[in-house]
């Protein structure tokens, strides 16, 4: 037994199994520590299969399962998006008199995310309050998952107010989740308004999370919105995400030139002051450089230039030490 839980351990289910055949073959009986530990390491391995067949042998010839075999069992088929053996075993567990836990229950919900089943993963979620358990913030993480993996907005909003009501914080993950359902939906002001709930709780929001903010305010035609959440990231995150300045140029061009959005940009939020600051904050050439492209096109060049050739606060960056650009030339930009 001891042998097979280092094996699980250290994620050899090759051995694992290897050893649970040698007990069997010197008729040295597995109990059901050594089984569990040898089905945890088929479910870390990846090899929900082999857990089941495992989980199947224990019916049959013992010994009998318990609740750390079914958990293993179901997380190992909920890493194989296998959503449907999942809620099967569920099933066997209620038949066979084992109350699932709260680990039970996440696994579940997680494998009907895999599977774009929102409405079972709802279910299960509901099941977990009428057994009496209380939901962490990995169930509503899960739950919320599979909302938004299915584009299904309002319910997860819902259960972000769920969660508010039973006093469950939400994670990072949980925000993150949401922002990026807002940008398939493009819900742009609910966007704006959890991300600004993340960053009053001094949650991180990654570069993701910022290139679907970006891009739902610039898909819906917030560009000053957009321009406002691009200056909310941390520098690193910008440094390794130059690419975000590209949705908000995709999303703000054609409008500009339909609509005149440029001038109420310009209007609204004083772009070539608040984007220079970005230019010499974030210390990403490319970055800076995509930004005063972006100027150029949406408000023309003359505006681009009183960008670039406004002196910065500090001169001296920390991209190498180099200073940031302080004309149209240092940007290496075609002006259009």
């Amino acid at each position: 037994s001891s042998c097979i839980s280092a094996c699980e351990k250290g994620r050899v289910w090759a051995k694992a199994l290897g050893l649970m055949a040698s007990m069997r073959r010197a008729a040295v009986e597995a109990d059901v520590i050594a089984c569990n530990a040898c089905v945890s390491a088929c479910e870390k391995g990846a090899r929900w299969a082999v857990a089941l067949g495992l989980l199947t042998d224990m019916r049959a010839v013992g010994p009998a399962p318990d609740l750390v075999t079914y958990n293993a069992s179901i997380s190992a088929c909920e890493k194989g998006w296998e959503w449907q053996r999942s809620l099967c075993l569920l099933a066997d567990m209620r038949r066979a008199s084992l109350r699932p836990s709260v680990v039970t229950l996440n696994a579940s919900i997680s494998a009907c995310e895999k599977g774009l089943r929102w409405p079972a993963a709802l279910g299960l979620l509901a099941s977990l309050h009428s057994d009496g358990l209380t939901p962490t913030v990995v169930t509503y993480g899960a739950a919320i998952k599979a909302c938004e993996a299915c584009s299904r907005w309002e319910q997860a909003v819902a259960l972000m107010g769920e969660m508010a009501r039973l006093a469950v914080e939400p994670d990072e993950v949980a925000f993150n989740t949401l922002v990026s359902t807002c940008r398939q939906v493009q819900r742009w002001e609910e966007a704006l308004r959890l991300h600004g709930h993340m960053r009053r709780r001094a949650l991180q929001a990654d570069a993701v999370v910022h290139q679907a903010l970006i891009d739902t305010c610039a898909r819906s035609q917030q560009v000053p919105a957009a321009v406002r959440a691009l200056g909310t990231g941390s520098a690193a995150v910008l440094a390794e995400e130059a690419e975000l300045v590209q949705a908000l140029g995709a999303g703000c061009r054609l409008p500009a030139r339909r609509a005149g959005l440029a001038r109420r940009w310009a209007a609204a939020s004083n772009p070539p002051s608040r984007l220079f600051l970005l230019g010499a904050r974030r210390w990403d050439v490319a970055l800076y450089a995509r930004t005063v492209e972006l100027i150029a096109r949406s408000l023309g060049d003359e505006a681009a230039v009183r960008v670039v050739s406004r002196p910065p606060a500090h001169p001296r960056t920390a991209c190498g030490g180099r200073r940031a650009p302080t004309t149209m030339r240092d940007t290496c930009l075609p002006v259009r």
